[in-house]
């Protein structure tokens, strides 16, 4: 042993398996016993084969689990799907390996285990390595509540991931929302790492990051419980709920240059029936073209509007906004369509009027006729002017005329 570990493993840096070490060397002192018995005491090697026939069938019967525990760990030499110091796993048992013999490999378990199997078994089952190909991904699933959109909880997540030091920059760390079960949305964190020996200290890591990251965002890990909770609530709990969601919602459009010529109650009709809707990052608003009857404030978030222009169909960014701003006025109060898409950069709620909301406004009082067309021509003025400043020549829109948008306005709501 020792001369073949200095000529092969020290000289030349080549690690020779213990198991074809043993085979050489018994077929070595096989050769050289058989060359004294000829040479020194004369025997014929040829008489012990003729007369070893029969004792060698009842050997080879005897031992053939032994004999195929040799041949196949000889195979396991061979092929080598695994070498010592390889994390593996074999027959449902997960482990290092820790010696290759003549007839059996040892496994050492994570609870320090040696698991010896019989070479014959080995070859039979299926065989995962996880030290053959680096790095390799690691999985942890968790349920996040209803209540916390997929964009906020991906965020999340993936910042305690990148916080807790135990995953690989590149390939970079995912979210992947893998089922709506019945008491949470089950989000599968995937990351990467190198060294699988410790990979219950990574995924503790990953795991204890992430408990703290939700719970400095205000966001319950739910789990299944009975809780009988008894509240007594006014029988207008609902409704002011409802009157605080449009007090917000008046507030915000009362706000806004564009209904500065309604009145309070005009504001207040159009808040009552407007939508709330939320959007998370990289989803499309509006898109250029498309037919439209309705605006959209901004409550909370950002979005960019992206114009798509020449036969490429190149999109260029010309605006971000953000809450309290607004688009789609046009095409709230003229019918025209989209004249840029617009997509969310991050989670995004919504204020959405719609002409449903402002028909009975506009069919009654002349005056909010005149007022939006005012505020909606001195808009596109400024836009248009703010436009001009980067076109080229020949290039410059005008902005539409109070008198145009009156017409418009009458006759998309044909009054």
């Amino acid at each position: 042993m020792i001369v073949w570990d200095y000529l092969f493993r020290q000289r030349r840096g080549i690690s020779i398996p213990r198991l074809v070490i043993d085979v050489i060397n018994f077929l070595v002192l096989a050769g050289v016993a058989i060359s004294l018995l000829k040479t020194i005491f004369g025997v014929n090697p040829n008489a012990f084969l003729v007369t070893s026939t029969v004792l060698s069938a009842v050997v080879g019967l005897s031992l053939q689990d032994v004999l195929g525990g040799v041949v196949a760990g000889m195979a396991l030499q061979m092929e080598r799907p695994f070498v010592v110091g390889d994390w593996v796993s074999i027959s449902g048992e997960e482990g290092q390996i820790q010696q290759m013999s003549w007839r059996t490999l040892t496994l050492r378990t994570r609870s320090n285990n040696a698991v010896i199997m019989p070479n014959s078994t080995v070859t039979k089952q299926m065989i995962i390595n996880y030290t053959r190909l680096t790095p390799f991904m690691l999985r942890i699933e968790i349920g996040l509540p209803y209540a916390t959109p997929p964009g906020q909880a991906r965020s999340a997540l993936l910042a305690a991931v990148a916080e807790s030091g135990a995953a690989l920059e590149e390939p970079a760390p995912s979210v992947i929302l893998k089922e709506f079960s019945e008491s949470s949305i089950v989000y599968e964190v995937r990351f990467w790492a190198t060294d699988y020996g410790r990979k219950p200290h990574l995924v503790d890591a990953v795991q204890t990051r992430i408990w703290y990251t939700l719970d400095r965002g205000g966001i319950a890990i739910p789990f299944p419980q009975r809780d009988v909770t008894l509240r007594s609530l006014p029988e207008d709990f609902e409704e002011r709920r409802a009157r605080r969601i449009q007090d917000e919602m008046f507030r915000e459009l009362r706000s806004l240059p564009l209904f500065e010529g309604l009145s309070d109650d005009q504001i207040r009709s159009v808040s009552s029936t407007s939508a709330l809707l939320r959007f998370t990052a990289g989803e499309t608003l509006v898109r250029q073209g498309d037919t439209g009857d309705s605006m959209y404030v901004i409550k909370s978030g950002s979005v960019r509007v992206m114009v798509s222009a020449g036969a490429s169909g190149d999109r260029k960014l010309v605006a971000k906004l953000g809450a309290g701003q607004f688009f789609g006025e046009m095409s709230l109060l003229t019918g025209e369509p989209r004249s840029a898409s617009v997509i969310s950069e991050a989670e995004t709620e919504v204020m959405v009027l719609s002409k449903a909301d402002f028909i009975s406004i506009i069919a009654s009082d002349a005056n909010a006729v005149d007022a939006l067309s005012k505020a909606l021509s001195d808009r596109m003025t400024g836009l248009a002017e703010k436009a001009a400043e980067s076109a080229a020549e020949g290039q410059r829109t005008q902005a539409p005329q109070k008198a145009d948008i009156i017409r418009r306005i009458r006759g998309f709501f044909g009054i």
